[in-house]
């Protein structure tokens, strides 16, 4: 159904499997307001912390679109019940942030600003932290690994990889897919279509810095993505691995699509969520 070649296989198994108990969990996990500066804009978004003092291991959450933080709630409920503080950021322009949408651009600064903000906690590991990203949030996380260190691992499902590409993908495909349009709009905050401002496409594209990105990675992609073609993900996992990551994972499911559903959860979301708890230190003696 998918392949995936795991680095510490066994323990990422052991992981999953408690993630079926997290995953059907009936209570959700308080959040938190939160707020911080990222350059001169005051941006939103939430946190969930585990009981006790501390120190824990931090994910930072990044939602697809222009969504609120609030629509991964469910997902900071997965890590905080084992063990992580969990900020997800709404990014500027949306929810109470200030600013304006600029699609994987300013964004970036917004998630590497709220890491700068989580560091100002008490209780967190600045040691162990790591990021998870979905659509136009995995985009954004592979460009924030590509410019901070103290980002230790991340794992994404369904990222944009070359934005120029998922364009062209777009247009011709909007026919059968109508919803795309919305995807074409998205040239507006861009300053453009990759035709009239390249450059701007580029700088947006995850693929153009995959040799700077050193930590571990697992890459999800579902091979009936509307929004992604998945030949993107294989690529970036190759010119990855070409550049030297030898820690890369590259999880294809060829039933999933672009949005969540309950397949998605059991073969994509958990062996991400397993990922990630792994590299956070979970289960670490």
């Amino acid at each position: 159904m998918f392949f995936i070649k795991t680095i510490r296989s066994c323990m990422i198994v052991s992981l999953t499997v408690q993630c079926l108990c997290v995953f059907g969990a009936p209570a959700a996990i308080k959040k938190i307001p939160i707020s911080y500066m990222s350059g001169d804009l005051r941006i939103t978004g939430l946190m969930s912390k585990p009981e006790g003092s501390g120190p824990f291991p931090v994910v930072i959450i990044n939602h697809g679109g222009f969504d609120p933080a609030s629509s991964v709630g469910g997902f900071m409920d997965i890590f905080t019940a084992f063990g992580l503080v969990a900020i997800a950021s709404d990014y500027r322009g949306v929810a109470g942030s200030a600013g304006k949408h600029e699609l994987a651009a300013g964004e970036v600064d917004d998630v590497l600003n709220a890491i700068v903000y989580a560091k100002t906690l008490p209780s967190i590991d600045s040691e162990r932290i790591v990021m998870w990203g979905y659509s136009h949030g995995g985009a954004i996380a592979f460009l924030a690994a590509a410019r901070s260190p103290e980002i230790k691992a991340i794992a994404t499902f369904g990222a944009p990889i070359e934005f120029a590409d998922c364009y062209k993908y777009w247009k011709e495909n909007v026919g059968t897919t109508p919803s795309l349009e919305k995807l074409i709009a998205c040239s507006i905050y861009v300053g453009g279509t990759p035709e009239e401002n390249p450059d701007a496409w580029k700088i947006r594209s995850p693929l153009y810095v995959a040799g700077r990105i050193a930590c571990p990675t697992l890459i999800a992609q579902g091979g009936k993505d509307e929004a992604v073609p998945a030949r993107q993900a294989v690529l970036m996992a190759e010119t990855m691995k070409r550049s030297g990551n030898t820690n890369v994972i590259l999880l294809l499911d060829p039933e999933s699509h672009h949005v969540f559903d309950a397949g998605t959860f059991e073969r994509i979301v958990k062996p991400m969520a397993a990922f990630l708890l792994v590299r956070a230190g979970v289960g670490r003696k």
